[in-house]
Order: C-alpha cells, then structure tokens, then sequence
C-alpha cells in the first residue's frame, strides 16, 4: 500500500490524535514538539504539519492545538525594513524597503521601497527577503 502524504490527510491524522498543548502557547510563538502532547505523552517525532506554525491565539494547557488555530509562521512581519530583490533574466536589482503587513513564506506583502517611497508587491522568500513581481 503506497501512502502519500499531503495537507488533507495531514489535518484528518491532527483531528484522530488529540494533540494537546503541554503549556501554555501565546499568540504568536512558533510550535515545537516539546510544547505538544498526545495523551499524556510528549511528542518527539511526526505531526511535520503542526511544526514550525504559529499560534494564532493563546492556547492553554490541555487545549487541543489544531491547524485551526495555528498558522504558517511569518517571516515577515508589519514595519520590518526587509531586502527586496528584482531579478529578470542576468539583471538583478537588489534595493530595502519596509513591509507593509505580516507574511509567510510563499505569500504576498506589499512593501514600500525607502528611496522612492513606491509600493511594490512581491513574495516572501526563505530567510525573510521579497521577490518583486
């Protein structure tokens, strides 16, 4: 039997196993195995989907931690100065700007570019700096 991972299955496996805060979680902080339980017992390893999320509101001791109340976490956060990078083809333009709102990666936040006072739109990239489009 081959069994393919995804978000659906993800989410129907989180639901069965009743994972459950081991402390209290503010809105906010990242969640990492040791903040989670299932039963009584520690989480050391799997639930990848809950991993490296965020609260999106305080959650209390013995409160399930669902992918309801978790988000992707943000890299990007509102007022940040941020890279900003433009590539096209060899030409690549490298400048700063400040975020316009909170992202994750792969979503897309309006920035201001800090000489030209210009909004720009790009994606949000691995280790927090904007694609423009």
């Amino acid at each position: 039997m081959v069994f393919t991972w995804s978000y659906g299955v993800a989410a129907s496996l989180l639901a069965a196993a009743d994972i459950v805060a081991a402390q209290t979680i503010p809105a906010g902080d990242r969640i990492e195995s040791h903040m989670l339980e299932i039963a009584g017992e520690e989480v050391l390893s799997g639930h990848e989907a809950l991993m490296e999320r965020e609260a999106k509101r305080t959650i209390y001791v013995n409160q399930p931690v669902t992918l309801e109340n978790t988000r992707a976490a943000r890299l990007v956060e509102r007022n940040q100065i941020v890279a900003l990078s433009f590539q096209s083809g060899a030409l690549e333009i490298t400048l700063t700007g400040r975020a316009l709102g909170a992202a994750a990666r792969g979503e897309q936040v309006q920035v201001m570019n800090l000489d030209t006072r210009k909004m720009l739109t790009g994606v949000v990239q691995e280790g927090g700096w904007v694609l423009l489009q």
